[in-house]
């Protein structure tokens, strides 16, 4: 599948939505005729800035103070997948799951506040991911992990950049800032000058071969005008590589426009109720560096990805005057 890529100047695109057909119930009641995108960022955007003002700092930024400012209790329970607002005794709740690794029971938090700027959001359970039934689901998803970057990694929290570094280096950055990888690709994306695409993608096939959608895009200010939600991602990709949280895979890849493109992705935690790790990544459109001779990723030596021949070799320094089991043997002397 090729997808058409306009390349001619997009200002502003990280807060404009042109070429989104919007359907969903939720995104069209917020809206109604503004731009979803633009829109959800202002209402977050407001309420960083009055959290602020009340003292609120980071990193890293808890989002609590957040669901404090809208009188939103947050609760643990530990029942939960991954957390969900819910409507109950007259009110709203955010309820997480306390045993999540503690970057993602922020955005998960975060995200969940996220639905409190809908005017619906009372109607139903809302459980972060969405349902995976509802073809549409996926805009109203976008809008929300949107705005929980936002309270997790508000403007200003990191300086912009002229190009963003390798995604390995980049999941070593927001260690840092210990947020999730989703929400620090989504605001390094909003800080480079550099045209490129943030997108995350799940998978719609847990049974072999698995088979990935496009969840989302986020794009940077200077990308091109890049449409992928909802798209399948083909066998191949380096998507298919990214088989467990934390592993990164880099290739040139012409399935997603009419030339070959960069991308670099990441294994990120699944979407509740499923197993195969959802994946994270960029899409370069700028001109590539020159290769190294050595690829650099994160993953399993022992489980490598690809079908061609490995070699596995471990370098030591021969030149050393001492190694670790002697140093080990003369302390204990």
């Amino acid at each position: 599948m090729l997808v058409q890529v306009d390349f001619r100047n997009r200002r502003n695109r990280v807060t404009r939505s042109e070429g989104i057909h919007w359907t969903n119930k939720s995104v069209l009641r917020l809206a109604k005729g503004q731009d979803p995108i633009a829109l959800i960022e202002r209402k977050a955007r407001d309420l960083v800035l009055r959290a602020r003002d009340k003292g609120w700092a980071g990193p890293p930024f808890n989002p609590v103070a957040i669901a404090d400012l809208l009188a939103i209790p947050v609760e643990a329970n530990a029942s939960v997948a991954d957390a969900r607002i819910v409507f109950k005794d007259q009110k709203l709740t955010i309820q997480f799951n306390p045993t999540q690794a503690r970057a993602r029971v922020r955005f998960s938090i975060a995200h969940e506040i996220a639905h409190a700027l809908f005017p619906d959001v009372a109607d139903e359970i809302r459980n972060r991911g969405g349902s995976r039934t509802v073809p549409d689901e996926w805009q109203l998803e976008m809008l929300c992990n949107l705005a929980a970057a936002e309270f997790v990694m508000p403007m200003g929290s990191m300086p912009s950049s002229e190009r963003l570094p390798t995604i390995e280096e980049l999941m070593t950055k927001r260690k840092e800032f210990d947020v999730s990888a989703e929400a620090f690709l989504i605001r390094t994306t909003k800080m480079t000058t550099e045209p490129v695409v943030m997108f995350c993608a799940s998978a719609i096939l847990e049974k072999e071969p698995i088979r990935y959608r496009v969840d989302y895009t986020v794009p940077s200010k200077s990308a091109p005008d890049f449409k992928l939600a909802s798209t399948l991602v083909p066998l191949g990709s380096a998507v298919h590589s990214c088989s467990a949280i934390g592993y990164t895979e880099k290739k040139h890849e012409a399935w997603l426009s009419h030339e070959s493109l960069a991308v670099e992705c990441v294994g990120i935690p699944a979407y509740l109720g499923t197993r195969v790790p959802r994946v994270a990544g960029i899409i370069r459109f700028g001109k590539s560096e020159a290769h190294d001779a050595i690829k650099f990723i994160h993953g399993d030596v022992l489980d490598p990805s690809g079908t061609n021949t490995k070699v596995i070799c471990q370098l030591v320094n021969d030149r050393a005057r001492f190694w670790g089991g002697r140093r080990s043997e003369e302390r204990r002397a």
